[in-house]
């Protein structure tokens, strides 16, 4: 260094050996180190650029960050979607694709040190395509009490500004630069100040973040002046981020106030822009796809969809897609965001290209479906898509007749409903069926089994031509009476009873199928043929549990013994009810004598 320089001084003093008094006072005064120096050296940037700037949704938008000391990097945080910033010149540039008012933290940085300062960045809602007006914009960055990231950060009420006065305040708190609406106990809203939105025919959007408490406590709703409420549903809580939101309404006046109302309790909402829809372009719908045949069986909607796409440009109002009849659409293949029978798509401005799933609805009758699914939105032009015709085909349904029984004598109507189905969906309901049988319902008809065919069936909720119908029998029983049963009428139901007077027992009356009310005995003829002795009898065709057998004896005196040893036994004819019978014994040389005898027996 030159002589007499106070760096000199400073080294010199620093190497003495006795002056230290002098020493102290010369590094007091003394110049920096030269080896930590920026001597020479630009200091850090600052931030010349404007702190705010706009822009509109599907517009271009560019920025340009400006700083002294020549800067040799850029960067933006925060940035609205649609936006970036390119950090070797400082350009923040794109089109924005979501209304709201963003605060971004914009920086420049040399080799010295880096400069930064905040960039409040508000993007209107575009309706038609950039001719709306923004009406009101609020980021509430004078509130600087509180914040929304903590449970006990939010409790200082809010007192409002020009864009929300105090007036229109219900349980609204300060939040570090947002609101939170509601209370542990109340619901919470604010109103905004009274807006003209009478332009372009009153149609006007709403764009807003929320997030929600430590967990959602509800929703928030969105008033507009003689307007239904629109009820907007988010995700995220106190940890997360902000959601942005839009809604659009279509009935704006001079004197619109706007209210924003959470339903259950607590809710964080920032950055509002209530801008009116603009009209400079026309809105566009593009549909593109070709779509396959979908073919299903009544009561199963088609297992695989088929699928287009769809996008607009310059809209005011969400896409709406309407299949034709017999169809159904929804956004996700396995229709988890729900099969219906329209499906919204976007909201406003951009709305980007979505998969539309179609197919054919579980309850669309037996047919042959074809159409157009119509893609359709305010201001713009339907785009159509062409369905391919494909059929809904009848399911399989069986009507069984149910078993039936009844015993002989007795009559069976066998009435429509004694049936069941296989096949029905839909909690469809069959009313009721014709009924035939083969016979056995009548009171003479014979014990056995005979057929109950079902056929046209009718009435309940179902639809017949909905289904492929196949009819299976059913079996009906007739069986014999057994002799209690028989007799349980009488007056004298004993075996041995004779309730007719005819000198018939009760039980024979039973074997022989006679009728015990009236005297109607049936004696058994015998014939003799010279070595054959024969008994024709009449038997019953409807016995149950008794039987009868001819028997003989070749001697009547003391106890005899009978005996059913070589006795053959033949049908003679058949009486439809009854049958006469013929027992045959042989009578061998020398037996003096021959006697039979019909024994009816119970067990």
């Amino acid at each position: 260094a030159p002589a007499g320089s106070n760096t000199t001084a400073l080294f010199r003093a620093a190497g003495g050996a006795t002056d230290t008094a002098n020493n102290a006072a010369d590094f007091s005064a003394a110049a920096p180190n030269p080896r930590n120096s920026t001597a020479g050296q630009p200091a850090a940037p600052v931030i010349s650029s404007a702190t705010t700037a706009s822009g509109t949704v599907s517009q271009a938008f560019s920025y340009q960050i400006a700083a002294s000391n020549t800067p040799t990097s850029f960067a933006a945080t925060g940035l609205p979607a649609g936006l970036s910033v390119n950090t070797a010149t400082g350009l923040i540039s794109g089109t924005p694709t979501t209304a709201a008012v963003s605060s971004v933290t914009i920086s420049a940085t040399n080799a010295t040190g880096t400069g930064s300062a905040t960039l409040t960045i508000t993007i209107a809602a575009s309706g038609g395509g950039g001719g709306g007006a923004t009406a009101l914009s609020e980021d509430f960055a004078t509130i600087t009490v509180g914040d929304n990231t903590t449970t006990n950060g939010s409790s200082t009420a809010w007192t409002g500004n020009t864009n929300f006065p105090s007036a229109t305040l219900v349980k609204a708190y300060q939040a570090g630069g947002a609101v939170k609406l509601g209370s542990l106990s109340a619901t919470g809203s604010i109103t905004t100040k009274t807006l003209d939105l009478s332009a372009n025919g009153g149609a006007f959007s709403v764009t807003f973040k929320v997030k929600g408490w430590t967990n959602l406590e509800g929703n928030i709703t969105v008033t507009a002046t003689g307007q239904a409420a629109q009820t907007v549903t988010y995700t995220q809580v106190m940890a997360g981020s902000f959601e942005s939101k839009t809604v659009n309404f279509t009935g704006g006046t001079s004197s619109t106030v706007i209210t924003f109302a959470t339903t259950a309790k607590r809710a964080y909402l920032d950055d509002v822009v209530i801008a009116t829809t603009g009209s400079g372009s026309t809105p566009v719908i593009t549909a593109t796809g070709t779509l396959a045949a979908v073919n299903t069986t009544y009561g199963t909607a088609s297992p695989t969809p088929t699928s287009f796409t769809v996008s607009g440009a310059n809209m005011s109002a969400p896409i709406v897609v309407t299949p034709p009849s017999g169809f159904e659409v929804s956004q996700s293949v396995g229709g988890a965001s729900g099969y219906a029978a329209t499906q919204s798509i976007g909201t406003s401005g951009t709305i980007a290209s979505t998969t539309v799933y179609l197919r054919l609805a579980g309850n669309a009758p037996v047919a042959i479906y074809s159409g157009t699914a119509v893609c359709s939105s305010t201001g713009a032009t339907s785009a159509n898509v062409t369905t391919v015709a494909s059929a809904v085909a009848a399911k399989a349904l069986t009507v069984t007749a149910q078993d039936r029984s009844k015993v002989y004598g007795a009559t069976l109507a066998l009435g429509t409903s004694a049936f069941t189905t296989s096949g029905l969906v839909l909690s469809e309901t069959v009313g009721s069926a014709t009924l035939t049988a083969s016979g056995g319902t009548g009171a003479s008809d014979a014990p056995g089994t005979y057929s109950i065919t079902p056929s046209a069936v009718t009435g309940g909720t179902f639809t017949a031509s909905n289904y492929a119908i196949t009819y299976q029998a059913g079996t009906l029983t007739v069986t014999a009476p057994t002799f209690a049963e028989w007799g349980s009428g009488l007056a004298d139901p004993a075996v041995t009873g004779d309730a007719d007077g005819d000198g018939v027992s009760n039980l024979v009356e039973y074997f022989m199928g006679l009728n015990p009310a009236l005297a109607d005995s049936a004696t058994p003829q015998v014939q003799y043929t010279g070595s054959e002795l024969q008994l024709d009898y009449r038997r019953s065709k409807t016995l149950s549990g008794v039987s009868g057998a001819v028997e003989w004896t070749s001697s009547l005196t003391g106890t005899p013994s009978w005996s059913t040893s070589g006795v053959t036994d033949t049908l003679v004819s058949d009486q439809g009810t009854y049958e006469i019978r013929r027992s045959t014994v042989t009578i061998t040389n020398g037996e003096p004598a021959k006697f039979l005898h019909l024994r009816v027996s119970l067990p």
